[in-house]
């Protein structure tokens, strides 16, 4: 299970969705930081729905080597706020890492709340809504319904702010892999940096064996998300050549 995150995405998201106009490292790993509590926080408070490392590594993929997550930072939650705090969930500067949804097929979403009471179904069917009232930014695969599973945890401290956090399976992703995929392509093919790893005992069979296991991960995202079809519904069917 693996969470990318990149510092110029960071620096935007920030910036956009939890106005830091001028982010310093601090704050960026303060936001990192705060997303791997959220996906934490199950161990360690009473939560409704009960979510830790296993469940989500099993319930948010349907692949074995579909283990690559998309999270986005944490967000203030205000209950008279929902339909906002949920568009922020969904927005592309939102991601620790620099991912559009909407550039591929979502295959299943977690919400990970902090909260001093339960949200209880209302949130729960305002997040439905939200995502059928927006379809073109949310474009599920074909051949399965986008699962979403919704966990709160109580926070521990009054005076704790409610907050909250998403976490998902997507193969968008396939397009953060191949872009830095090709950098590091690029920088092998003229052996940059290659022997400051030779000589802390690396072999260069291993760059080559990484590098083939990202391609074949890039291509096993397109081939799910390209031989199925979405009928609209997040229900498809296989797509079969006759």
């Amino acid at each position: 299970m693996s969470r990318p995150a990149d510092n110029q995405a960071l620096y935007q998201t920030l910036f956009r969705t939890l106005r830091i106009k001028e982010s310093t490292m601090d704050e960026i790993n303060s936001a990192i930081a705060d997303s791997f509590i959220d996906l934490t926080a199950g161990m360690r408070y009473p939560m409704r729905n009960y979510l830790d490392l296993k469940k989500i590594s099993t319930i948010l993929r349907p692949f074995p080597r579909m283990s690559q997550f998309l999270q986005t930072v944490r967000i203030p939650y205000n209950k008279d706020e929902r339909s906002q705090f949920i568009s922020a969930l969904h927005h592309p500067k939102s991601y620790l890492c620099g991912i559009n949804l909407a550039d591929d097929k979502l295959i299943s979403t977690a919400v990970l709340l902090r909260n001093h009471t339960e949200v209880g179904q209302r949130f729960t069917t305002e997040f439905s809504d939200w995502r059928h009232n927006n379809k073109d930014k949310i474009r599920p695969f074909g051949f399965v319904t986008p699962h979403c599973f919704i966990a709160q945890a109580k926070l521990a401290k009054e005076q704790d702010e409610p907050s909250g956090s998403m976490i998902e399976a997507a193969a968008a992703i396939k397009k953060y892999l191949s872009k830095y995929a090709d950098a590091f392509t690029k920088l092998f093919a003229s052996k940059q940096f290659v022997h400051v790893y030779l000589e802390q005992g690396m072999d260069e069979m291993e760059f080559t064996e990484a590098e083939s296991n990202v391609n074949d991960l890039i291509s096993e995202y397109t081939e799910y998300s390209g031989n199925y079809y979405s009928d609209g519904e997040g229900e498809g069917e296989l797509d079969t050549e006759d």
